[in-house]
Order: structure tokens, then sequence, then C-alpha cells
């Protein structure tokens, strides 16, 4: 029991994780070291992540069937910003960006660590809404002169349709984008009733409206008072949704 409290506690304020989150910060991981290798001495590199977090996942609180696949695993485990700064080669500048106040904190002390001294002068924490942060960035970088790596792992459907063009602009960064399609999919109702705030977030995601055509289509069905339309989702799967 008091192992359980210690662990709640330990685990407390960091953002959660799925069954498939150590997956995919694995294999962003494995492909930093190969950028800051290929950049190394043509280019200084500049890692940015958009929804830092704390450096830590909780993965505690899961479903049975990711209790299952973690089976013997701890239930906190580092985080991108971590695995970003533990990275060799290292990069050039490290940029955190969160708009919550107390996960920057906690990357702050992170960066206090005695592993991580030597990087605290390469290292900036944000607090701010990461499209805006990201936007200008963009803009105000010469990017003839500097390449990065931008890691986008939003909680939702934050992130806008604009801020990737922003960044296409640049030409100069690569771009990690774990895509909330599972998110996407929820707000797609059967019967084509979305709320305005919801197509006013889905609008700013994919950059235009005619995700709405796309996706459904008014059908004529014969009734027994004759026939009548009627609105069907045509999205019936996540690859469609993965094309678009």
């Amino acid at each position: 029991m008091a192992q359980k409290k210690l662990d709640s506690r330990q685990n407390k304020g960091h953002m959660k994780g799925h069954y498939w989150t150590r997956v995919k910060l694995e294999r962003v991981a494995s492909y930093l070291p190969l950028f800051t290798e290929t950049m190394k001495g043509a280019y200084p590199t500049i890692y940015i992540d958009a929804f830092a977090g704390t450096g830590k996942v909780d993965l505690s609180s899961r479903k049975k069937t990711s209790r299952k696949v973690f089976f013997n695993f701890p239930s906190l485990i580092d985080g991108s910003a971590r695995r970003a700064l533990q990275v060799a080669p290292q990069f050039d500048k490290y940029i955190f960006i969160d708009n919550n106040l107390a996960m920057c904190a906690k990357l702050r002390a992170l960066l206090e660590e005695e592993e991580f001294q030597d990087l605290r002068h390469a290292a900036t924490v944000i607090n701010d809404d990461a499209n805006a942060y990201v936007r200008r960035r963009c803009k105000k970088i010469d990017w003839t002169q500097r390449r990065a790596v931008l890691f986008l792992d939003p909680r939702g459907l934050q992130v806008e349709w604009t801020t990737l063009e922003e960044v296409g602009r640049t030409g100069a960064i690569d771009v990690w984008y774990l895509f909330p399609i599972d998110a996407v999919n929820r707000l797609l109702r059967r019967d084509g009733h979305i709320a305005t705030a919801n197509r006013d977030r889905l609008d700013l995601l994919f950059g235009s409206r005619n995700w709405y055509e796309t996706f459904y289509k008014t059908v004529t069905r014969r009734c027994f008072f004759g026939r009548g339309t009627k609105t069907v989702k045509t999205a019936t799967d996540w690859r469609m949704i993965s094309r678009y």
C-alpha cells in the first residue's frame, strides 16, 4: 500500500500515456541522433517540442489491456523532452513549449538536474500557445543557416494547419506530427450534426471547411411518405481521414 501511494505522488502532474506511448517515443528518440549526426558541421541544429509536458509520462492509469502490455515496466517513463536532451550528438539549441505553467516549472527543474547541467545554456522553456510561438519563430529565424526537428504530439486537436504551412515555408524543419485521428473520428458524428465549436476546431485543424463535403454526403431514400434526404458519414474508417 505504501509503495502504491509513493508511486501516485511521483506520477502526479505528468502527462498521461497510452499503451503505444512508449513505442512512439522510442521511434522519435531513435531518429534524433541520426539527424544531429547528419547535420553535424553543416548546420546549427534546433530541437523544438511544441507540447513538451514535464519530461516524464505517466502510464499508471491505463486500461487492463495497457497494464497487461507493460506488466513488468515502470509506470513513469522518460518523455520526449528528456529523451531529446539525452541525444548524442547534441542539438545546439532546445526549445520546449507548453501552455501549462506547472509543466513548464517541471521542465525548468529538469534542466537543473546534474545530468543536463551542460545543456542549461542551450535549452529554453516557453510558456505560450504552441501554434503562435512556432509561427513567430519560423518567421524570425534565418533558415538558410539553421536546421531543426519539430515534434508535435498534441493532447487533442490543438495543432492548426496554418502552423504547418508556416513550418513548410522554412524548407528546413523535419516534422514529426502525431496526428489525433481518433479524436477527429469521434467528432465526426454519423448524423453529420456537429456542434459549431467542434466544426470551428476541425476547420483550424484541416485548414479548410471542405472536410465536411469529403466526409459526408446527402442521399435520397424512399420512405413510407415518399422520398427523403439524409446526411450520411462516408469517413467510415481511419484510413480515409488519414489520406485526407
